[in-house]
């Protein structure tokens, strides 16, 4: 009889021990607390300002944020866990170079990635505990990198030291610097190329010359070294060529081949008078002029449009408000006669500039 009674306590006792060795060895993944926490590869990329991670939503959702030392990927979707494999189904993000993405937990807080990423590696190891990013004293001191770029010159001015000019950058920034004799207007922002258009998007409006607000303009690409420009714009106008320096525009494609090309003829010397001040009358291509006139106290203008005359320009004023308050003010058609050497000879008399007076090129 208690021989019976110990052997049905030792089947009783290895139940028990099968039963509890059962419990243990089936437990699952599911069971740990990771949702609702942040992981951190701890393997950072040089160069980078900071490290990987991944977000876990209690919801099912997960945000992977896979950073290299140019950029980053934010990869969206859900997850789920199955015997510790946790599986990332990506609905957007990186590019549409995953649709899914395998991690392995070893507890609570630590993650093993079995996927290859960008900058994140196979087996990199992600843990709630932030790395710190070290920066190297040479990382701190080092000169930000300047933007290579190319600059296109307005080839209808006569000078190239004058001209109004296009920047490229190769970070598709730009700078246009519109320049007669008198003002600068620059205008800054971004660039685009479709087709053989590069198309121009300014930070801020820029008044054009007809005195409407420009948001963006366009440029013809010619070839490498040479642009044409789409529409007016302050200075330059529709059909201007901006090329590099040294390039000059195929004359095949220039409209205005064998015709007037913008001109400027500059007052002769007055005595006391510094040159960057002395009159000057600038007349484009499509025959829009700009005079420039010293009015003793300060620099005014006339602006309008000539007609070419068979020994001169007379010039019909649309614009002279610079001017007002100024003799001169009131003119309403300015006279040329040209001379044998291409210089012009004022016949209207204005305010520092009088009739007789000679304009060179």
């Amino acid at each position: 009889m208690k021989k019976g009674i110990k052997l049905l306590l030792v089947v009783l006792l290895m139940a028990s021990l099968c039963a509890c060795t059962k419990k243990e060895s089936n437990e699952t993944s599911e069971e740990l607390d990771i949702a609702g926490k942040t992981f951190y590869n701890g393997n950072v990329i040089a160069g980078a300002k900071e490290a990987s991670r991944l977000w876990l939503g209690k919801d099912g959702s997960f945000v992977l944020t896979d950073v290299f030392s140019e950029g980053l990927d934010e990869i969206n979707g859900t997850w789920t866990i199955k015997e510790g494999v946790i599986t990332l189904n990506v609905d957007s993000g990186g590019g549409n170079k995953y649709s899914k993405i395998i991690l392995e937990a070893q507890n609570e807080n630590t993650l093993v990635l079995k996927s290859t990423l960008v900058a994140s590696k196979n087996d990199d190891v992600f843990s709630t505990t932030r790395p710190e990013i070290t920066v190297m004293p040479e990382d701190e001191n080092k000169p930000e990198a300047k933007p290579e770029y190319k600059t296109f010159y307005n080839t209808a001015a006569d000078d190239k030291d004058k001209a109004s000019y296009l920047e490229l950058r190769d970070d598709r920034s730009f700078a246009l610097i519109e320049r007669d004799d008198v003002t600068i207007c620059e205008v800054n922002g971004l660039y685009g190329k479709e087709g053989n258009v590069y198309m121009f998007s300014n930070f801020d409006p820029f008044t054009g010359a007809d005195g409407s607000k420009v948001y963006n303009f366009e440029f013809e690409i010619v070839d490498d070294g040479t642009l044409k420009l789409m529409e007016d714009l302050c200075d330059s106008k529709k059909g201007d060529f901006f090329c590099l320096e040294g390039v000059t525009p195929p004359n095949e494609e220039d409209p205005f081949a064998g015709v007037f090309k913008t001109t400027t003829w500059t007052h002769e010397t007055i005595a006391d008078v510094s040159d960057q001040y002395l009159p000057s009358i600038t007349i484009a291509t499509d025959y829009s002029f700009k005079f420039v006139e010293n009015c003793y106290s300060g620099m005014g203008s006339y602006q309008g449009y000539c007609q070419k005359l068979d020994d001169g320009w007379a010039c019909d004023v649309l614009d002279a408000s610079k001017m007002q308050g100024f003799k001169g003010d009131d003119v309403k058609v300015i006279k040329f006669k040209t001379n044998s050497d291409g210089s012009l000879t004022l016949e209207t008399e204005l305010c520092m500039s009088m009739a007789g007076d000679i304009f060179r090129k």
